[in-house]
């Protein structure tokens, strides 16, 4: 789900964050691929998130056409944070072949 957010660029196998916000919610809509040479750049835009004054912050699968491991250890680096500085991590959904890579390690629990 993009909430009629467009990617910056993402379109050529890179990724593309885009954030968005409304009220004491942040969310970071994400496109095209997350792998090993993309993750940081979802780690700075979620670092950047949990430092603002939001309590929420969304993470949005949807608009992946790859995602690996790297992923995975995205979202539970990020769930782990939430808990510790006390605000709400959501993970939305992807594309089937993304929620398969949180279903075969696991972690497919985190989307609650």
């Amino acid at each position: 789900m993009t909430h009629g957010i467009e990617p910056q660029n993402g379109d050529d196998g890179a990724l593309a964050v885009a954030q968005s916000r409304s009220d004491s919610t942040v969310s970071l809509h994400l496109w095209g691929e997350l792998d090993m040479a993309t993750q940081e750049q979802v780690e700075n835009a979620l670092l950047r998130a949990e430092d603002s004054d939001a309590t929420v912050i969304e993470l949005d699968f949807g608009g992946l056409t790859f995602m690996d491991s790297s992923g995975v250890h995205v979202a539970v680096d990020a769930q782990r944070r939430a808990s510790e500085k006390g605000h709400t991590l959501v993970l939305l959904e992807g594309s089937e072949m993304v929620q398969r890579v949180f279903a075969l390690t696991g972690t497919d629990g985190l989307f609650g």
